[in-house]
């Protein structure tokens, strides 16, 4: 623009045709050397009561048997405290073998996990290679796995649903 105070009086023309749509008026009063005064008017009704959004019911976690897969002790504190703090049972697992070794042993005595977490970047077995033997393993079909990266990238939430993870962090 090469006016003095910018503008290309676009939001002016917008916000008109605005004001006419809701039945309103706008105009201007302007001195020169002084400014411009903007207005306009419109008329609104007093709603009788906000609406409000119903909020889900939260989940009841108590019990819930969970696995935590990270080779990162800080990370697996600070999710396990979350967790134990919703009435969850949680177990821990440094690795991805670990962690499978850990998902056998609650199979065997019946009491099998329900959810587990899993980091992605673990030496050894990773998260993903993790993800694909649980869903390789028809009697762990009731697991629901949750992938927990900080390497992120645009497609992997998808690929990672297809694989057969339930959510991804």
């Amino acid at each position: 623009t090469t006016r003095h105070y910018g503008g290309t009086g676009l939001g002016l023309a917008i916000s008109k045709e605005l004001v006419e749509m809701m039945g309103g008026e706008i105009g201007a009063n302007s001195d020169e050397g002084r400014g411009s005064e903007f207005w306009f008017t419109v008329q609104f009704t007093k709603q009788k009561e906000m609406a409000r959004a119903r909020e889900p019911e939260p989940a009841d976690l108590k019990a819930v048997r969970a696995l935590i897969v990270d080779d990162n002790a800080t990370n697996r504190e600070i999710l396990n405290a979350r967790m134990t703090s919703w009435g969850m049972l949680v177990t821990e697992a440094e690795d991805g073998h670990g962690g499978l070794q850990a998902i056998y042993r609650k199979l065997d005595k019946k009491e099998p996990f329900q959810i587990a977490v899993i980091d992605m970047q673990m030496p050894g077995l990773d998260g993903e290679t993790l993800g694909r033997m649980i869903r390789s393993d028809s009697r762990l079909s009731d697991l629901k796995i949750i992938m927990l990266t900080s390497l992120g990238s645009r497609g992997d939430a998808k690929r990672f649903a297809e694989i057969g993870f339930d959510a991804y962090l």
